[in-house]
């Protein structure tokens, strides 16, 4: 990329940081600076996260048709997990813009897998995994109108990163099986939401491989100790504050959190 283009990244990265600061999402960013590619996304993205870190690990947003439709992307988009964002179980959260919550299934990893450009395969990946767990996902945007702010956007804001609460790891796993697993999300005790593993990208292993390809191809590793989420396992519901959310995967205790 030449200077410029550096530049243009920087300022785009400046500009998002700063909505996410002063808590204002916007419009799309000034024809001068706003990507148009996802390569260029990925530039963008990359420097916010240098402004918003560290990173913690990482993420997959619509990673299902029907969340695709959501946020008007073509596929699913991969974003950082940030410290600040990062939450136990039972911790609160705050009411984001986007005011949604989701219920997933995590990875931790325990084996560095550095960038590269040739794919890593499944038994790779799934080699590199020390935990599983159930997690919410709190997304926000710093765009007042997320559907109209397309792939390349999107991708420069983090994927619609904001907060993640993390809950204990599953005893006992194999890949084979996890995307059987019954996910479901509570408000205020009540069922609102009820899916699987296989919402996400038909395999939350699948979801992981992807993931992992999507990164170390931008030109990024993922390193020991990262937590990735793989997306939506069961259909995002509206929050408001107050709310206790609890994420329930089968064979692992309840991740919660309040909507402060």
């Amino acid at each position: 990329m030449t200077a410029t283009g550096q530049t243009d990244a920087w300022r785009a990265a400046e500009m998002l940081w700063q909505r996410w600061q002063n808590r204002t999402p916007g419009g799309a960013l000034p024809a001068e600076i706003r990507p148009v590619t996802v390569a260029g996304a990925w530039a963008v993205q990359q420097a916010f996260t240098e402004l918003a870190g560290p990173r913690i690990g990482w993420k997959i947003a619509a990673s299902s048709p029907a969340g695709q439709a959501h946020i008007g992307v073509p596929g699913p988009i991969a974003g950082p997990l940030l410290a600040g964002g990062l939450r136990a179980s039972g911790a609160g959260v705050p009411l984001t813009s986007m005011a949604s919550a989701e219920p997933e299934i995590a990875f931790r990893l325990g084996t560095d897998l550095p960038a590269r450009e040739r794919p890593y395969d499944r038994e790779t990946v799934l080699a590199a995994v020390a935990d599983v767990l159930p997690a919410i996902d709190i997304p926000d945007s710093r765009y007042a109108d997320v559907p109209a702010a397309g792939e390349a956007q999107l991708v420069a804001d983090l994927a619609c990163t904001a907060y993640v609460v993390l809950g204990e790891p599953i005893r006992q796993w194999s890949p084979g099986e996890l995307k059987d697993r019954r996910v479901v999300l509570r408000i205020n005790g009540e069922i609102v939401s009820e899916g699987s593993g296989a919402d996400a990208l038909g395999d939350p292993c699948a979801a992981l491989v992807w993931l992992v390809d999507a990164v170390t191809r931008h030109g990024c590793g993922l390193r020991a100790g990262e937590v990735v989420i793989t997306g939506a396992a069961a259909p995002p519901r509206p929050v408001k504050a107050g709310d206790v959310v609890t994420g329930e995967v089968a064979g692992a205790a309840p991740v919660t959190a309040t909507i402060s």
